[in-house]
């Protein structure tokens, strides 16, 4: 539906026997790559359409695949990285310095997930919401790496303890970038999508479409020709003087009788909207038909 070229799935809990097949029931034309190697639930899983982005893995572990991921229609690489990280604050500690070390690169980056972790108390709604140690943990790492949040759009909190009696929402879920991924990507945003059944949000990147606009063709229409008018229209539009080469002045001429006779076909009624019209009229009679015959 979000026609989704380029992800990272978390939490499958698939054992390594059953990836190939499962992944391949999301999309048989994909590729895929899993980090079992390092955890026996393959906690991450990235897949993307070879079609759309060339992938090759830089390195994983038990709580991160990182990935060179090139986007082929506009030939540019970055340095993505999807995070799972884990739920105790030490186990978290070799994922902290696993980025750390990849911060050398002098590419776009950014890392998106769930880090399983919040930046403050601001991110918690719910439960126990007082300062750890952990937060300021998570909050240095990001500030030395200069990373930044990217803009978020969307259901606030990104968790639920899915409680009904006690109900705790966090921000566990976030996409942060360096600054060359925000000088390379200036108009994405990341869209937190409802849950639904899950206690997890999706997490959506989206990069506007850069929708190209083309002038309206010409079109010339006979019946002008027969219309009083039409030839010294066309004889004072073709002799405008202009100056330049003859090409230009060629080029020059022909355009001037297009905006003449665009001009000239709306003080005549303009075509297109009697086409239109008429079009409206010939629908109206075929479903006053349809009903006739219905009720007859």
């Amino acid at each position: 539906m979000n026609k989704v070229g380029f992800m990272g799935v978390l939490e499958t809990k698939f054992k390594a026997h059953n990836a190939l097949g499962i992944s391949k029931k999301i999309n048989k034309n994909w590729r895929w790559m899993f980090n079992y190697e390092h955890h026996y639930n393959g906690r991450i899983w990235v897949g993307w359409d070879p079609g759309v982005w060339q992938l090759s893995l830089h390195s994983s572990n038990a709580q991160c695949i990182t990935c060179f991921a090139t986007f082929l229609d506009k030939n540019i690489t970055t340095l993505v990285s999807f995070v799972y990280a884990f739920n105790d604050a030490y186990d978290r500690v070799p994922l902290w310095n696993y980025c750390s070390n990849l911060n050398q690169y002098s590419m776009p980056w950014c890392l998106l997930g769930d880090f399983n972790y919040v930046l403050g108390i601001k991110e918690i709604s719910g439960g126990m919401e007082h300062w750890t140690p952990d937060m300021q943990v998570f909050k240095v790492c990001v500030s030395d790496l200069g990373l930044g949040h990217v803009r978020t759009l969307g259901e606030l909190f990104t968790w639920t303890n899915k409680h009904p009696q006690d109900p705790v929402l966090k921000i566990l879920d976030r996409m942060i970038a360096n600054a060359l991924w925000f000088n390379t990507f200036t108009e994405g945003n990341a869209v937190v999508h409802h849950r639904g059944i899950m206690d997890h949000n999706p997490l959506l990147y989206e990069e506007p479409i850069q929708v190209k606009h083309f002038g309206k063709p010409f079109q010339f229409f006979n019946f002008l020709l027969h219309l009083p008018g039409f030839a010294a229209l066309i004889s004072r539009a073709w002799c405008l003087d202009c100056l330049g080469n003859p090409m230009n002045q060629f080029n020059f001429n022909l355009k001037n009788p297009k905006q003449a006779l665009r001009v000239f076909n709306k003080e005549h009624g303009n075509l297109h909207n009697i086409v239109h019209i008429v079009r409206t009229r010939l629908a109206e009679v075929q479903n006053a038909l349809v009903l006739t015959k219905l009720l007859s």
